[in-house]
């Protein structure tokens, strides 16, 4: 052999090893039958994690690495995660690394698979297990109410981060995310503990931990592009991770009411002191923080009860019926604290703007709390809690006729109000339109920008802009919003931009006049001054 077909030789022997090397560490064909310890989890490639297929008999496919050959692999496909009925699967034909169930699978179901490979009759170990979807995904029209699994209603969750679990009943689709609503109130007004599941997916952990002893509502609506559709049922569950809330389980109880302090102030200065109310030192009128006949209880109020010394909650949670009355029953000898906090769990659609005049007068953002101590079956009732709103009475207005456009900004004109808290403080508010529109913006602009001067503004930590609708033709009114912080600028200036569908029902009236005042607080948070009502601005329908 000559020296260069000798070289030529060995560079194809060598090209040769190189690629045998190759082929098997890439996972191509292996001739060596593995041996049961060799046998390793396959990787599952596709329908990846979480994926919707179209097909009802779809092709699954993995890959396998190692140095040797299964005889074949086992696939289980599997309605739950627990695969403990896996019909729906078989067998691999010989070394293939992919598997189409001969059953058609359902539509709109969930789906879990996972393979394992054999060498003669043993079988080694699963893959990790991967879940899809058998479509189609559900147009907004056919969405349904799931169903809720777990927890269980009433039931005591020991982990921080509980898994909620739902079924869809729906058939033939499936919704192509769900929203799950997750709050310690059973009106949902605090959504941060809410969220979607962005897929299929009927499941969801709480994206931060939730609090010990605490009682927790939930439920689940399937979403078309996130708008949600019908909602489950709702359940409750209360959280009790170490065994210490224990208080519950006994034959006490606490009861009482949220009512309405009333203090009816006329208008302008009355000649003697107003039935119900107090006069406050430095001038002005509040409610008596007095329980009197004819008082009405105010309905819808989440009142929180919690174990041990105030603040305490999260042992339970209730909502005011029609008479303001709410109790707690089954309850075990000790200390217990009621609160309400007006701010928040929804009560700020029904209280605010208001305060608490009963049992402590409170004018600031703190919840009113009662604290108190049963003994081994003792019913505690007439815990009450008095509420005195802001805008009582309605003040009676004649009608007014539609301001005629004019250039500039017209000069705003006041409703009349209850005298404004003492301190000297004046408002001189400037807005950017007289009229606004909803519906559509063909007819004009939809946002409206309001800027205040307050002085004098050295105390004055922020304002806040309340709002509401009066309908031109009957003078009905909407309920006042919760209120706008607005934004600060210096020397004691503040501005906001409201569009006009951020205005409390706005579509209430064909054409009203928009109601606005300015609040403001000092760093405490207690209310200092407050301006007239004005009615300066227009709202109407358009049509165009």
């Amino acid at each position: 052999m000559s020296p260069q077909s000798f070289r030529r030789y060995t560079l194809v022997a060598g090209l040769m090893v190189i690629s045998l090397v190759l082929t098997s560490c890439s996972g191509g064909t292996k001739t060596t039958t593995c041996s049961p310890e060799q046998l390793k989890a396959p990787s599952l490639i596709a329908p990846i994690d979480f994926s919707v297929v179209s097909e009802l008999a779809p092709a699954l496919t993995w890959s396998y690495t190692g140095t040797c050959a299964p005889s074949s692999y086992r696939v289980e496909i599997a309605s739950d995660s627990s695969f403990a009925e896996t019909s729906l699967g078989g067998s691999s034909a010989g070394t293939a690394t992919s598997f189409t169930p001969s059953t058609p699978l359902a539509p709109g179901h969930e789906y879990w698979w996972r393979v394992a490979a054999v060498s003669g009759s043993n079988t080694g170990p699963h893959s990790s297990p991967m879940r899809f979807y058998a479509g189609p995904l559900c147009d907004a029209a056919a969405l349904t109410a799931p169903g809720l699994d777990s927890p269980a209603d009433g039931a005591t969750v020991t982990e921080n981060r509980p898994t909620l679990q739902w079924s869809y009943p729906g058939v033939g689709c499936l919704p192509p995310s769900y929203r799950v609503d997750l709050a310690t109130d059973a009106t949902f007004a605090d959504p941060s503990l809410s969220g979607g599941t962005g897929n299929p997916s009927m499941r969801r952990t709480p994206g931060s931990d939730l609090a010990d002893c605490t009682a927790y509502f939930w439920r689940v609506a399937g979403a078309v592009d996130s708008n949600p559709g019908p909602y489950s049922a709702t359940r409750s569950f209360t959280t009790n991770f170490t065994g210490a809330c224990a208080p519950a389980g006994g034959t006490g109880s606490i009861a009482g009411l949220v009512w309405h302090d009333l203090c009816a102030v006329p208008e302008g200065t009355p000649a003697s002191l107003p039935a119900g109310c107090i006069a406050l030192l430095g001038g002005g009128y509040a409610a008596n923080a007095i329980f009197e006949p004819g008082e009405p209880g105010i309905a819808g109020v989440t009142v929180k009860l919690g174990a041990g010394a105030c603040p305490a909650s999260g042992l339970a949670s209730t909502v005011t019926g029609a008479d303001g009355g709410f109790s707690f029953g089954g309850l075990r000898a000790g200390p217990y604290c009621v609160s309400v906090n007006a701010q928040s769990d929804g009560n700020d659609a029904v209280l605010i703007p208001g305060s608490w005049t009963a049992p402590v007068r409170n004018s600031g953002p703190d919840p009113e709390i009662v604290e108190l101590t049963l003994a081994d079956g003792e019913a505690q009732s007439g815990v009450n809690l008095g509420w005195d709103f802001q805008f009582l009475p309605e003040p009676v207005i004649a009608a007014t006729p539609t301001p005629t456009p004019t250039s500039g900004t017209p000069a705003p004109t006041p409703e009349a109000t209850k005298t404004p808290l003492p301190g000297g403080y004046s408002f001189v508010p400037d807005i950017s339109d007289s009229q606004i529109w909803y519906k559509s913006e063909n007819c004009g602009t939809m946002v409206e920008t309001f800027r205040v001067a307050v002085t004098p503004y050295r105390d004055v930590d922020s304002v806040v802009l309340f709002l509401r609708l009066r309908d031109k033709v009957t003078g009905n009114v909407t309920r006042w919003n919760k209120g706008i912080a607005m934004s600060p600028l210096t020397g004691g200036y503040y501005y906001i931009s409201v569009y006009s569908h951020n205005i409390p029902t706005y579509t209430a009236f064909y054409e009203a006049l928009v109601n606005y005042q300015f609040v403001a607080t000092d760093r405490a948070g207690n209310v200092i001054a407050r301006s007239p009502v004005y009615f300066n601005i227009n709202m109407k329908m358009c049509t165009k």
